[in-house]
């Protein structure tokens, strides 16, 4: 059994809990993407260095497709 005065406070503190939750869950999603784009970001450098890097031993020119690659990593700071 309650006092009817005690229906606002539940309320508030219902709406704390929800709150509370929901700027955690976001947190921890910000927090994942932030490391999925850093590993994809790791991985295109990696890949780009690396292709550079056996073109100049090989004393070729650059591949066509640095470029593209150049965009994507373009494309993972931006956020898109």
């Amino acid at each position: 059994m309650t006092a009817p005065g005690n229906t606002s406070i539940i309320i508030l503190i219902v709406l704390g809990i929800v709150v509370t939750t929901a700027y955690a869950i976001g947190r921890i999603q910000q927090w994942y993407l932030h490391g999925v784009r850093r590993d994809a970001a790791y991985r295109a450098g990696y890949d780009s260095a690396s292709s550079l890097m056996l073109s100049v031993v090989a004393g070729a020119t650059p591949s066509p497709a640095a470029p593209a690659d150049e965009q994507r990593v373009a494309s993972i700071r931006i956020g898109g």
